[in-house]
């Protein structure tokens, strides 16, 4: 019991330590920037909510995959999260699952459903994980101009259920760290307080989490 008071108490006093240590930071760092407000409700759905309109023709996956390039485009220069993109292709793939909507050979809606379940709908990952002919840094600068010639097995498996690489995202250094920042692409920031990275947050999380726990 005693030992339980003593670990809940460090964890209490570690907390103030990173809060006030993250509060330090961003006073120096100056005020927040403000991210353009989500306009576009399509960018508001889940995958699946996504997935399940455009194998029933409410909506098209060229225009999902636009709404997700043109909101990258508006949050990119503010939070610094993408680091690679393959637009122009991911765009072809969605009109091809158009077209293939369009077409006398359609697949049924049910097929799509059971074999297909992310048909049209956009995807990132991060840069720690293979995407063919594209960079695969995992955060290194010595890995800056390494390109795979194939997908990871999770890229694979996300293609085959019908979904489409956008973009690799910023990652630490071999993924080793909960923030994204590394020497090659620099600190991906907070979108929820951009004078901070994420690795506040789950610093606390977990924190909390073990203050539960223990």
């Amino acid at each position: 019991m005693q030992t339980r008071q003593i670990l809940s108490v460090f964890h209490r006093l570690l907390e103030l330590i990173v809060r006030g240590i993250s509060l330090l930071i961003a006073f120096v760092r100056g005020p927040a920037e403000s991210q353009p407000p989500i306009k576009d409700l399509t960018l508001l759905h889940s995958a699946t909510a996504l997935a399940l309109k455009i194998r029933n023709r409410q909506l098209t996956s060229e225009d999902v995959v636009s709404s997700y390039i043109e909101r990258i485009k508006e949050i990119q220069p503010i939070l610094n999260c993408v680091v690679a993109e393959r637009f122009e292709e991911a765009l072809k793939e969605a009109r091809k699952c158009d077209e293939l909507l369009k077409s006398q050979d359609a697949p049924s809606v049910e097929f799509l459903a059971k074999e297909k379940p992310l048909f049209g709908v956009p995807f990132t990952t991060k840069d720690c994980i293979a995407i063919e002919n594209m960079q695969q840094t995992a955060g290194l600068v010595i890995r800056k101009n390494t390109v795979v010639e194939k997908d990871a097995d999770v890229i694979r498996l996300m293609r085959s259920a019908g979904a489409i690489p956008l973009a690799l995202t910023n990652v630490s250094e071999l993924a080793m760290w909960w923030e994204s920042s590394n020497c090659l692409f620099g600190v991906t920031k907070n979108p929820y307080n951009t004078r901070c990275d994420m690795s506040r947050y789950v610093i606390i999380d977990i924190m909390q989490c073990n203050q539960f726990t223990s």
